[in-house]
């Protein structure tokens, strides 16, 4: 037996994805690019001092390519989502096309996921942050001090 309150607590803290993409579920992929980090893709990145391990190097380059991955392919499957499940797909007032047919099957597969991939995608936020944090306060150098905005 739960203890008295406790399905009003579940309930307040739950997970709604409609707060996390907006409530008219917007495509949100641009914003989710700002210009500084758009600007280090094409640009020099500054260099860290002092400099961490090669292995540490491959890592973070690794991990942010996947996170750039995310952020590209998560509204595209997002899209795809949408349409195989006849929904509209509103983008900053416009409405896209739908990409696909509508097919209850695929949306609840693709659902699937696209929640099993934003999961991850969760996983390796809260590892990409840590990782910065360990950075400043273990290793002390200058890791999340150069993302500030002017620091580049």
């Amino acid at each position: 037996m739960s203890p008295p309150g406790d399905s009003a607590l579940r309930s307040a803290v739950a997970f709604d994805p409609a707060r996390v993409h907006g409530r008219d579920r917007t495509v949100d992929a641009p914003d989710r690019l700002p210009r500084s980090r758009v600007n280090r893709l094409v640009g020099a990145s500054p260099v860290v001092i002092p400099q961490p391990p090669r292995w540490q190097q491959r890592l973070a380059c690794a991990i942010h390519i996947v996170l750039y991955a995310l952020m590209l392919a998560m509204p595209i499957l997002g899209w795809f989502l949408l349409s195989a499940a006849g929904k509209p797909v509103p983008f900053f007032g416009a409405r896209l096309p739908a990409l696909l047919a509508e097919n209850k099957d695929l949306a609840e597969r693709l659902k699937e996921v696209h929640e099993t991939i934003g999961t991850i995608g969760y996983f390796l936020i809260g590892a990409h942050a840590l990782a910065a944090l360990f950075h400043h306060y273990v290793t002390r150098d200058n890791t999340l001090v150069r993302m500030l905005p002017g620091k580049s």
